[in-house]
């Protein structure tokens, strides 16, 4: 019996994960479909298959807690899923450095 219940354990997790890894290949197939995405080699397409699996991922934490009363709104994918923080911001100009000379002198409050 002990038995029986540990590989019915093993298989249900197996299910679930292949069910997880399918939902994934889905939204990534139907997210290139929709903005026409396509990348030039394997690598890049790899590259980009897993920064849109860590923005689902959050997209997905974010709405849970969006449905608890957490957050006021909800996220969804968009054609900036493939795209880390940082590319976003900097093709939009959100990311702006600071002139280093300007500021090397400049002291701060240590109570930041």
């Amino acid at each position: 019996m002990k038995t029986f219940i540990i590989v019915l354990v093993f298989v249900s997790v197996a299910v679930i994960v292949a069910g997880l890894v399918e939902n994934l290949d889905t939204k990534w197939e139907l997210f290139k479909k929709t903005y026409g995405k396509s990348y030039k080699t394997l690598e890049e397409e790899k590259r980009r298959k897993e920064i849109f699996k860590k923005n689902v991922e959050l997209i997905e934490d974010h709405n849970e807690r969006y449905k608890c009363g957490k957050e006021t709104y909800k996220m969804g994918i968009n054609e900036f899923s493939d795209c880390t923080y940082e590319e976003f911001s900097k093709r939009h100009g959100l990311l702006m450095e600071l002139p280093k000379k300007k500021y090397d002198s400049v002291k701060h409050d240590k109570h930041f």
